[in-house]
């Protein structure tokens, strides 16, 4: 079962990320948490039981432009 990390960076500094199991839920917290100017980054990944996160697919990205 696939994971979604949410990561919302601006000038190449990741500010903030989020792992939910759902994509619009990544979707809606990048989207609650952005400010003009922000890059956001949604990728589907595996949690491995040692903690290691594999990101498996680039999902999405956009800017943050109004």
């Amino acid at each position: 079962m696939y994971d979604y990390i949410a990561k919302i960076s601006c000038n190449g500094a990741v500010l903030d990320r989020l792992t939910t199991q759902s994509l619009s839920s990544a979707r809606d917290w990048a989207d609650d948490n952005t400010m003009v100017g922000d890059l956001v980054v949604i990728s589907e990944v595996l949690c491995g039981i040692d903690g290691v996160v594999d990101e498996v697919e680039h999902t999405m990205s956009y800017y943050i432009d109004e």
